[in-house]
């Protein structure tokens, strides 16, 4: 499965890809540049990579693939300003430290900035692919625009449920 990512002129500016088993490819010589989902709510997903993004998109968040990045700056950072972030990056010590370097980052340009920290050094496509979108959508409670119902989040919280936001 190949992810290419055009520009305004048609020009490819990214590619990815995973095989069907998941082992994810990345083809050198193509610069990077951050990939936004169609708006879909007023809260953004800032995910890793593309198939991360697609991931919370599919469970009802607007989303964007950083691609490694861990700084947002330009066009990209106004964009930002006065919305709700949720940072959704890997969970490994890599990615975990790249969402408290951008959360100090944002915090002076959204209005509100929130961190998930996955289990067992996952990303959001892993979680999606091994636990199902309840699962996911587990991580990321509260937000009205998720797919989540309310009284599922409010419960799972009461039970000491999957929910590790900060």
């Amino acid at each position: 499965i190949i992810f290419p990512g055009y520009n305004a002129d048609g020009e490819i500016y990214y590619c990815t890809g995973s095989t069907l088993e998941g082992k994810k490819c990345h083809p050198a010589g193509i610069r990077k540049q951050t990939i936004r989902s169609p708006e879909k709510s007023d809260v953004i997903v800032l995910t890793e990579g593309v198939f991360d993004m697609a991931s919370t998109f599919q469970i009802g968040f607007s989303s964007w693939a950083l691609l490694g990045a861990n700084r947002i700056k330009g066009k990209d950072a106004k964009s930002l300003k006065g919305r709700k972030i949720i940072l959704f990056l890997d969970g490994d010590a890599a990615g975990q430290q790249a969402a408290i370097k951008l959360e100090n980052d944002l915090s002076s340009i959204a209005s509100k900035v929130e961190i998930v920290n996955q289990p067992d050094e996952k990303d959001p496509n892993d979680l999606l692919v091994e636990e199902g979108e309840g699962f996911l959508q587990n991580l990321i409670p509260g937000h009205a625009n998720s797919k989540l119902d309310s009284n599922l989040a409010a419960n799972s919280n009461q039970m000491g449920g999957k929910s590790l936001s900060r």
